[in-house]
């Protein structure tokens, strides 16, 4: 199978530097309750983790260096600093893939992955 490199379609850099601001933005510090999560909470937990894993991965896929997305950690909350900076580290453990298709089977297997672990910790 012959492809052409110049009709691969990859990650731009604007587009990485958006999924960034995204990981930013879920990385952001907010309100908290002393309380123990709710199911609904737990629920909610394991989404946005999924969504984070997804949007790092993604960024992995696009070649950002791991020391800028480390960067970017450090402005998280310290309550999910050590869980987004695990979730950098196991992402940058994968391979990066050049075609797209495989980018993206990469990026939704490691989110799903990330998820399972989520519901397994909290909703068992």
């Amino acid at each position: 199978m012959n492809i052409n490199p110049a009709a691969q379609r990859r990650p731009t850099r604007r587009a990485a530097a958006l999924a960034l601001v995204a990981l930013a933005a879920l990385c952001a510090p907010s309100a908290g309750s002393a309380e123990s999560p709710n199911e609904q909470q737990k629920q909610q937990l394991c989404e946005v983790t999924e969504t984070l894993a997804r949007n790092v991965m993604e960024i992995r896929q696009a070649g950002v260096s791991m020391s800028e997305v480390m960067k970017k950690m450090a402005e998280a909350d310290a309550a999910v600093l050590s869980l987004a900076r695990s979730i950098v580290i196991d992402a940058y453990e994968n391979p990066r893939f050049s075609t797209p298709s495989v980018q993206k089977e990469a990026v939704e297997d490691f989110a799903n992955n990330v998820a399972l672990e989520c519901y397994k910790r909290l909703l068992n």
